[in-house]
């Protein structure tokens, strides 16, 4: 009887979670729609609903923090892009504007942390993954560290970044020095 009871608990939890999540992909979809059209206050709003229904939602958070970013609430922004990332670490616009954010404030720790989770699960980034890197650990002062991304860098085939070679190329020949 005892084992019933918990069979019909789970299920009946399974199906209130299920319910939630449904509920909660309407209201991105809504959401999406209203910043679809320049409404980033009433999608941002749709998305906060959204998410207090289901915590995990990645997504959600990723489009709120878009909404944040248009609405110039940069470090609310930076909050929901850190979230969604740490739900989902690959999450990739989110580790991207991550990097962009941190860049700008001059936070060289944060910049090669997401670009070490986009090297790691974004193979296809790898390129600017690892320029960042050792961008950012040449800036924090790790120079050995930086000469092994930039080496590395220069190893990929990254056609699309030869400004960012260059840039590499020249700061390794004053890294020797």
């Amino acid at each position: 009887m005892k084992k019933l009871s918990l069979v019909f608990l789970c299920l009946i939890l399974s199906t209130a979670s299920f319910t939630q999540s449904k509920k909660a992909k309407k209201l991105y979809d809504k959401a999406y729609k209203a910043a679809q059209d320049g409404y980033a206050i009433e999608a941002s709003v749709h998305l906060t609903d959204a998410i207090v229904l289901y915590k995990d939602y990645a997504e959600a958070y990723e489009l709120r923090a878009l909404c944040f970013l248009a609405m110039n609430r940069e470090s609310q922004a930076a909050k929901d892009f850190e979230k969604a990332a740490e739900i989902n670490p690959k999450m990739m616009r989110s580790l991207a504007n991550l990097i962009d954010i941190n860049r700008k404030a001059e936070n060289w720790e944060k910049v090669a942390k997401y670009a070490a989770v986009i090297y790691e699960h974004h193979a296809y980034n790898g390129c600017r993954a690892m320029y960042e890197w050792g961008d950012a650990l040449e800036k924090m002062g790790n120079i050995e560290l930086a000469k092994e991304k930039y080496k590395t860098f220069l190893g990929m085939d990254c056609k699309e970044m030869k400004n960012e070679s260059m840039k590499v190329e020249q700061s390794l020949r004053l890294l020797r020095n």
